[in-house]
């Protein structure tokens, strides 16, 4: 992987590769998330998803994309810590398998989209609509609006608070102008990232760039991940018309992204709750069943673990007392050797998968990028294999609880 700075905060990243049949193009804009921007740029995503002023139909931007032998688009609004990114995604068949300069057209393509989009009233009503029925999608399911409202809870005051999907209050406030005013903030302020891969070389891509991508220098610097604390624990209850409990257990970890301890951290999470044989999943639902699923992640931006688990209220205090006896298992050094070398495979295996998947490719690099480091991923499996069990400990040493939410069915008593 070639890595170029095409200009101030303008970086380029591209593999020349003919082990895939199409090319893939990305460009990521990243800006500063804040209560209004996450859900004014998750309306501009949808806006500028399926009409341009070129294309000014869904039917004109389908059969755009059919004439370059059924193209993908895929634009999208995800959240990095203190970030909000925006992806712009095209992949095209390589151009070997074509008479035409499919290559030229894809880049003409993707210019359309990104500098003349079609930002009026008809398309910003669709917008919001769609954008409205998603968010009370999300109130309809029980685990994704457990999991909104916890990190509320939680992060009050931080990133981790702000939904990247938007919110239902600040989108009855925005207006056309307001997805203006983010549109242009986007194109002149935001850090930006291009990645290619495919039968493309640097020299070509950075060609490229500059005739159909040729954004003005900027100069902010936004940073991604972060991590905060929290003074006390904090516990809430819900109640909802919903047919089972959710427990949510968040904690506070201390530990970024490009810390030493971040991959015992993914390790010791992984021996928690992301296998078959975890400590989780052995003893709080095969040993006792006290649950229908339970499982541990990270929001490695955040610096935040989370437990989160399906189960009838009834058993609520049993749980949440065998979960942090889990946590204080991998504390104590409490965990058999069978168990983090399961762990160790499991990432192992992920990171070996990532050059089978062009558009994993391009996530590692983002992720590195973000992380300001260059690590290939030989060096991350090397950091994986060589973890000790000293190491795990000292990460999960480093937890601490922050919020216990509680999202119960309505009617459930405490016993």
């Amino acid at each position: 992987m070639e890595h170029t700075i095409l200009s101030d905060n303008i970086d380029l990243y591209v593999v020349n590769t003919d082990k895939f049949k199409d090319l893939s193009l990305e460009i990521r804009f990243l800006a500063e998330v804040n209560e209004k921007n996450a859900t004014t740029r998750s309306l501009l995503t949808l806006m500028m998803q399926d009409r341009c002023s070129k294309y000014d139909t869904k039917q004109k931007m389908n059969e755009a994309l059919d004439d370059l032998y059924g193209a993908y688009l895929s634009i999208r609004c995800t959240g990095y810590g203190k970030g909000a990114m925006i992806r712009f995604g095209i992949r095209v068949i390589d151009t070997k398998f074509s008479d035409e300069d499919l290559l030229t057209q894809q880049f003409s393509f993707i210019n359309e989209i990104i500098f003349q989009p079609l930002l009026n009233e008809v398309v910003f009503k669709e917008a919001k609509e769609s954008l409205a029925n998603e968010l009370l999608r999300i109130e309809d399911e029980p685990r994704e609006y457990a999991s909104k409202l916890a990190l509320s809870i939680a992060g009050k005051g931080q990133p981790l608070a702000i939904d990247i999907n938007g919110s239902l209050e600040v989108l009855k406030m925005i207006t056309l102008d307001d997805i203006k005013a983010e549109y242009q903030s986007m194109i002149n302020n935001d850090q930006i990232t291009i990645g290619l891969v495919g039968n493309i070389t640097t020299i070509t891509a950075k060609n490229l760039c500059k005739t159909y991508l040729p954004f003005v220098k900027r100069t902010t610097i936004n940073e991604s991940y972060y991590t905060f604390t929290t003074d006390r624990p904090k516990r809430d209850i819900v109640e909802k018309n919903i047919e089972q409990t959710v427990l949510m257990m968040i904690y506070n970890t201390d530990i970024t992204i490009n810390d030493r301890l971040y991959w015992p951290l993914k390790l010791a999470t992984a021996m928690l709750g992301q296998l078959p044989v975890s400590l989780l999943f052995m003893e709080v639902r095969e040993k006792r069943s006290l649950c229908y699923s339970i499982s541990s992640s990270l929001l490695s931006f955040d610096g935040v673990m989370i437990v989160n688990i399906g189960m009838d209220y009834k058993n609520i205090e049993q749980t949440e007392e065998l979960i942090k006896q889990q946590v204080e298992n991998i504390k104590n050094n409490a965990f058999s050797d069978e168990l983090l070398e399961s762990a160790k495979q499991l990432l192992i295996n992920s990171v070996k998968s990532i050059i089978d998947n062009a558009n994993a490719i391009l996530n590692f690099a983002y992720l590195n990028h973000l992380a300001a480091n260059d690590q290939s991923y030989q060096q991350t499996i090397e950091k994986i294999e060589t973890t000790t069990r000293k190491d795990i400990q000292q990460a999960f040493n480093s937890l601490h609880l922050n919020t216990t939410f509680i999202l119960k069915k309505k009617g459930d008593k405490d016993e």
